[in-house]
């Protein structure tokens, strides 16, 4: 039992800082996921700070794309948080798990996790960690965001700051981070990109053993154009992928739902390719994909003398009915014979 309230049933996660469990609000009489401090950390006031601040940063925010949190509080000198329970796994699982991820899935998981990062945004937090293992996947997969341990506060935040310590993940950190200038929006914008990019690929844009080479790649390497990884990614998906990941900020995407925007135009471009495939396998004739132009596609005027063309050449040749054509003769000559007659017969009439 944690906190005098929360019954503890199993182990769901471990990390450098914390260990998670599932457990039971027995006085809500619903499941959470506990978040529990470890213990040598617990006594770092440095630590404690950062966890106090994922729990300040994640009240502040209420959006279905992220994990609601519930507490937060002590339990013999152990600091934990209550949070919103997600039966599932993780973005990162989902990835090693799949040999090829379907791209319209991963743009539908990309726009969720653009929805949530946004909602932050708005809210004047960074997350500053983003990462495939800090997106929940329900078993609906519906995508949640968590980890707020090391978000910022934008208000808070000195744009002169220059950090010698670096915190985030490697994989994921963006260029200016990296270097300890301040987070922004745009890097939050470069991590997801990476995140994309592993989606779409398989792999992070950058792999090395040395963290230190990993992150003079992030800083100084142009990533791998994904198309060469992935032949199936139409060339629009790579160049948006590739703008979120661009060494300068300024030339990325200036928010999430800009990057959104961009993810959603082409997944709408995808489902009506997929409309356009299928109507061609059903109706081959209604296809114009690499055959020639149909008599309804070409212009009007065109279309009207193919028309006429058509018509003349469907045309039954003319058959001549001599013998209907004789009777017509003989009866011509016989009202023309009778014309002298009823000329006599007018000028002869009494009277005339």
């Amino acid at each position: 039992m944690i906190g005098n309230r929360y019954q503890i049933e199993k182990l769901i996660g471990t990390g450098g800082m914390s260990v998670i469990y599932k457990a039971l609000d027995q006085d809500l009489h619903r499941t959470v996921a506990l978040k529990l401090l470890r213990q040598k950390y617990s006594r770092s006031p440095e630590i404690r700070e950062q966890f106090s601040r994922e729990a300040q940063a994640s009240a502040r925010l209420s959006h279905p794309n992220i994990v609601t949190i519930y507490d937060i509080n002590t339990d013999q000198d152990r600091i934990y948080l209550a949070l919103e329970y997600i039966a599932g796994s993780d973005l990162k699982h989902y990835i090693q798990t799949r040999k090829i991820i379907n791209i319209k899935d991963a743009l539908d998981l990309m726009i969720q996790a653009c929805n949530g990062i946004q909602h932050a945004h708005d809210n004047g937090i960074i997350h500053c960690d983003i990462k495939p293992s800090n997106f929940l996947l329900s078993q609906a997969n519906q995508l949640k965001i968590t980890d707020f341990g090391l978000a910022r506060i934008l208000q808070q935040i000195n744009q002169d700051e220059n950090s010698s310590v670096i915190w985030g993940s490697p994989f994921y950190l963006s260029p200016e981070q990296i270097t300890g200038a301040s987070p922004t929006i745009e890097s939050d914008i470069y991590s997801l990109g990476v995140v994309l990019y592993e989606l779409l690929t398989g792999r992070p844009p950058f792999i090395a053993n040395d963290v230190n080479q990993l992150l003079a790649m992030h800083r100084d390497i142009n990533p791998n154009d994904p198309m060469n990884l992935n032949p199936e990614i139409p060339e629009e998906l790579s160049q948006i992928t590739l703008r979120a990941l661009s060494k300068d900020p300024r030339r990325r995407f200036r928010s999430a739902t800009q990057f959104r925007s961009a993810i959603f135009s082409i997944r709408q471009s995808l489902t009506l390719r997929t409309i356009s495939q299928s109507m061609a396998v059903t109706n081959p004739k209604a296809s114009t994909v690499s055959q020639p132009m149909e008599q309804s596609e070409k212009p009007l005027i065109y279309r009207d003398a193919l028309n006429a063309e058509q018509s003349l050449k469907t045309q039954k040749p003319m058959v001549f009915d001599w013998v209907t054509i004789l009777i017509a003769f003989l009866a011509t000559l016989a009202v023309a014979g009778l014309v002298p007659f009823w000329i006599y017969i007018y000028f002869n009439i009494p009277g005339k």
